[in-house]
């Protein structure tokens, strides 16, 4: 094994560290914010609405 080898194999593990933590992040916020909303408005799963970034809007707008 030469150091190329070594080295390469640290950054590709870093990297992939990296975006596993970013995904982990960004599913976080937005489980955090579909709570938020659900506990902000109880209707929030009823009657077609559903929330978005933290604001419940209805369904029909899109």
């Amino acid at each position: 094994m030469d150091n190329s080898y070594l080295v390469r194999d640290k950054l590709s593990r870093l990297y992939s560290y990296l975006v596993l933590r970013k995904l982990l992040t960004v599913a976080l916020s937005v489980l955090f914010s579909l709570l938020q909303c659900a506990s902000l408005s109880p209707s929030s799963t009823e009657g077609g609405r559903i929330c978005i970034r933290g604001a419940c809007a209805s369904s029909s707008a899109f």
